[in-house]
């Protein structure tokens, strides 16, 4: 997930953006056994070998779909490493989180908005973490 506040000199501060991963490996990666087995489900640095553009650093069964799901990935990440801002051009515009507004993007299974949090008590936790980021101390 990335979550970068950005400053500029002024002080100046942009927009949040997250996404929530949801694209299940195929297969399993006999390079690391320890991990991506078909019960871990979408689990935390798979979304890397999409987001580089890694596919082929392992022997999982990468279909068609996964190649896909790599190009509009990397196309987010290299906008978002651009300008900041993960939307644009031929992508279809994901929101900032804000903390008025509890939703994130969806990457990898599907591409558009989930729930920020699973519940109002999460989101609250959320909310209060990321607007604690916004002041200085």
């Amino acid at each position: 997930m990335w979550a970068t506040q950005f400053k500029d000199t002024a002080g100046n501060s942009g927009p949040v953006h997250t996404y929530f991963w949801t694209r299940v490996l195929p297969g399993h990666d006999a390079t690391n056994p320890v991990i991506g087995t078909e019960v871990t489900g979408a689990f935390q640095s798979s979304d890397v070998y999409y987001l580089l553009g890694h596919l082929y650093s392992t022997d999982r069964p990468w279909t068609s779909q996964d190649y896909d799901i790599a190009d509009t990935t990397a196309s987010y990440v290299a906008r978002f490493a651009a300008t900041g801002d993960p939307n644009g051009s031929s992508l279809t515009d994901r929101p900032a989180l804000a903390t008025d507004t509890p939703r994130t993007m969806e990457l990898g299974a599907d591409f558009g908005t989930v729930a920020a949090a699973d519940s109002d008590a999460k989101f609250t936790f959320l909310k209060s973490y990321l607007e604690s980021q916004s002041k200085e101390f």
